[in-house]
């Protein structure tokens, strides 16, 4: 009775196994066996998903041959031999099988990795060398192009009819703060600190929600996150008043065709601004970006109508900080030593999707 017992344990071993090599190259011997394809299948995915498991059931397997020998093996039964070494024999063919699908394994996936890294630097370099190209073609400047007759009428009719020249809210008083220091290898941290006067000025009602709309997507050499924002409003003495911190959530941002919603944040609670009432908001952020040899390039662009911009930049000594305007270079002014920054004051005027690239570089 255990004979037939064993006999049936090795044949649902031996199914394992095939199942292992491939459900459709099963051999016609093994057809009668109660296992559907489908099963087979299943059986080859659960043992691909626990190959460490399997390793264990081949180690198995050649303890109980080697068990079998001791027990019974001065008997010589025909029987009891082969099965030992049947056991013996399948449990070297699983775990040879499954240590190589290990290692096999693990090569691709360095291979993997190297190809990507590669891929993802060649990618890097374009996007820099497109994105100064980008700069160089945004320099116009838009009214002067539209006082010279420089911009054919239907894109005037376009713009007259947009909200581009009825812009709901105005920012003025910008300051962007950036302070760099450096981390372990070739890793860069970023604080990044944005507080602007916001003000409602055309609308019908006497009463508007600031929603905040605003996107951060990752690069394959920066990473962003979102620290908080509030806002305080000015009293009719023009004193600043308490902060109000927001909150922010994610949601997908289907005006600009996009469907994901982990790049897009607006807020929570709208902020309810009266019309030409002025508060003052602020932003905090933080980039931690990967250094490449040819140093690292982001970009700020402005979604609402910007008077007056200050530029404040902190970094270490052994770097190089470079601003790229995608404004007139004249309206860009020229920067000034305060202490252990640099600042670039009074940037007279943005219209949303200008702003600036910036890039750090390693002396």
């Amino acid at each position: 009775m255990w004979l037939t017992s064993a006999f049936k344990t090795w044949i649902g071993i031996t199914t394992c196994s095939v199942g292992f090599i491939g459900a459709s190259r099963m051999p016609a011997i093994l057809s009668p066996l109660p296992l559907t394809i489908s099963d087979m299948n299943k059986l080859h995915k659960w043992c691909m998903n626990h190959k460490y498991f399997m390793i264990f059931l081949g180690t198995l397997l050649i303890f109980i041959g080697l068990m079998l020998d001791y027990l019974w093996g001065d008997a010589h039964i025909m029987a009891l031999d082969a099965l030992y070494h049947l056991f013996v024999i399948l449990g070297e063919a699983i775990i040879v099988m499954f240590v190589l699908h290990i290692i096999i394994e693990e090569q691709n996936h360095h291979q993997h990795l190297a190809i990507t890294n590669q891929i993802l630097e060649t990618q890097t370099r374009e996007t820099a060398h497109l994105f100064k190209q980008l700069l160089e073609d945004m320099k116009e400047d838009l009214f002067a192009a539209f006082l010279k007759d420089k911009i054919p009428g239907d894109l005037i009719r376009v713009m007259v009819e947009s909200e581009f020249f009825k812009p709901t809210f105005l920012r003025r008083n910008m300051r962007v703060d950036y302070t760099f220091r450096s981390l372990e290898g070739n890793f860069l941290h970023m604080d990044s600190k944005i507080e602007f006067d916001l003000e409602y000025v055309i609308g019908a009602s006497n009463e508007m929600h600031y929603p905040m709309i605003f996107s951060l997507s990752d690069l394959p050499s920066a990473k962003y996150s979102f620290n908080g924002a509030g806002y305080r409003r000015y009293s009719s003495t023009g004193e600043l008043g308490e902060v109000c911190n927001l909150s922010l959530q994610h949601f997908t941002n289907r005006e600009f065709g996009e469907d994901k919603e982990k790049d897009n944040f607006r807020l929570t609670s709208p902020i309810v601004m009266k019309k030409n009432e002025v508060i003052r908001v602020f932003q905090l952020l933080t980039v931690k970006f990967l250094l490449q040899d040819t140093g690292i390039v982001d970009n700020f662009y402005v979604n609402h109508h910007t008077f007056k911009t200050d530029i404040l930049v902190s970094f270490p000594k052994e770097y190089t900080f470079n601003i790229y305007p995608t404004f007139p270079d004249d309206d860009l002014p020229a920067p000034f030593a305060l202490g252990t920054s640099i600042v670039y004051e009074n940037i007279r005027f943005l219209v949303p999707g200008q702003g600036w690239g910036y890039s750090i570089i390693k002396n």
